[in-house]
């Protein structure tokens, strides 16, 4: 080992791995922790628009008796309203659904891409992904910019929920 280091060309070779395998580690791990930034506004996002759909659900008029499994929805317009109200709220947006601070992962308005109340009579219906819905529930398709916290790369994160209500 001694004999590489002194010699000439060995210890230069040396040199320059050491320095090539320390630069990728670095940006390996800035790789790494971009993609867990970008993970965890996913599982975020997931949750607070999942309880997010339970909750407006919850405040639908409900039309439900021992006869009968079908209700009615008074106004999907109020619905949609509801859930941006929820969406200021939770995520921490203004009435355009803009972020309040620029130290969160958002970057932009957030799009409501798709909204929907799905009923008795609408099932089964397939959302976005593919998926049956056998129970009625809300679908909401959100675009939400992010931007990650060590390159800066932003881009749009879609988000796709679909709340079954079971009965």
């Amino acid at each position: 080992m001694k004999k590489l280091l002194l010699n000439e060309q060995g210890g230069v070779h040396w040199i320059i791995s050491i320095c090539g395998g320390v630069i990728f580690s670095i940006m390996a791990f800035c790789i790494f922790i971009d993609s867990w930034s970008i993970d965890q506004v996913d599982r975020v996002a997931t949750d607070k628009v999942h309880q997010l759909n339970l909750d407006i659900y919850s405040m639908l008029s409900v039309e439900h008796t021992a006869y009968t499994t079908g209700f009615k929805i008074d106004d999907e317009t109020a619905a949609l309203s509801l859930f941006r109200k929820g969406l200021q709220s939770r995520f921490n947006l203004d009435s355009s659904l803009r972020p309040t601070s620029s130290d969160g992962a958002l970057t932009g308005p957030v799009q409501i891409l798709n909204f929907r109340v799905i009923d008795d009579t609408e099932l089964p219906y397939t959302d976005g992904y593919g998926r049956q819905m056998q129970f009625p529930g809300i679908v909401a398709d959100l675009l939400l910019p992010v931007k990650t916290p060590m390159y800066g790369i932003s881009g749009n994160h879609h988000v796709l929920i679909t709340t079954e209500i079971y009965r």
